[in-house]
């Protein structure tokens, strides 16, 4: 009588349904991994060194100029400077943006303007050019006559391809066009709408030592010699491809072209000037 279930087969789970259990939980332990990791990732940052403010291109680099970002770690881009003791005293290239992250290949040292000299003249809004911290101008003289006229007291510029480092209004606030990320002209009107800052008084400027005794004249107050800046072309190739000349000798190489090129143009205008004496 009891030997009569010995026959009978036990019920058999199916492949395909254990497959899937061990599928589905290894999906479920690689969900749960993946998720503590993410959490972990997430809550771990670090802090970085960004500018406070736009910085113009020529500017040395300043504690104050600096402020802390807070990044998870897998946001920092390639190639940064992260501290701010890497940072002050660098020079910065071209335009460093507010709150990015700042690449080694943007920075110089303080030896990027070697070979040049800093002299401060009077400006006013309309002798400026429109020029904007970094930018790169050909400075020339204005001369009073005896009829107190303004007339070109030279043919030829005083200084060419000076860089203009800082802009002040008469007050000596620094007229920041880098951090409202306007022209000058218009950072001026909104300004004077405002009641703020008044049209620039006052820029400071490097320049090649031999060009120093043409640009001093207009520091001084009530000078019969007036400073107008005339910008470059921005399509010029002034700049190299990391956004500002790697030397001293690369802007003397574009001064003295730019300087042979004025004298061809003088001499050939001289030229056709005696021709048409002689013709006469």
């Amino acid at each position: 009588m009891f030997g009569l279930g010995k026959g009978k087969a036990k019920p058999r789970v199916p492949v395909a349904l254990l497959i899937s259990l061990v599928i589905g939980l290894a999906v479920a332990g690689g969900t749960g991994m993946y998720l503590k990791d993410s959490l972990a990732n997430t809550s771990e940052t670090i802090e970085v060194a960004v500018p406070a403010r736009n910085i113009p291109p020529y500017h040395t680099i300043t504690a104050s100029d600096l402020t802390w970002r807070t990044i998870a770690p897998q946001q920092r881009e390639p190639n940064t400077v992260v501290t701010p003791d890497a940072l002050v005293g660098k020079v910065a290239r071209v335009t460093l943006y507010k709150s990015e992250q700042i690449r080694r290949e943007r920075l110089a040292g303080p030896n990027l303007l070697a070979g040049y000299e800093f002299v401060t003249v009077n400006i006013d809004l309309a002798r400026s050019g429109g020029a904007s911290p970094g930018d790169i101008v050909d400075v020339y003289a204005l001369t009073m006559t005896e009829r107190s006229s303004w007339v070109l007291g030279k043919k030829k510029p005083v200084a060419r391809n000076a860089i203009v480092l800082d802009l002040w209004d008469g007050q000596g606030n620094r007229i920041d066009t880098a951090t409202s990320g306007v022209g000058l002209v218009e950072a001026t009107t909104k300004a004077l709408s405002a009641g703020g800052n008044k049209p620039p008084a006052v820029a400071r400027l490097a320049v090649r030592p031999q060009d120093v005794s043409g640009v001093v004249p207009g520091a001084a107050a009530g000078s019969q010699t007036s400073i107008v800046l005339v910008v470059k072309n921005k399509q010029k190739p002034v700049e190299n491809e990391r956004g500002a000349f790697s030397s001293s000798e690369e802007m003397e190489a574009a001064g003295r072209k730019d300087q042979e090129l004025g004298n061809r143009g003088g001499e050939a205008g001289a030229g056709n000037g005696t021709e048409q004496a002689q013709n006469h």
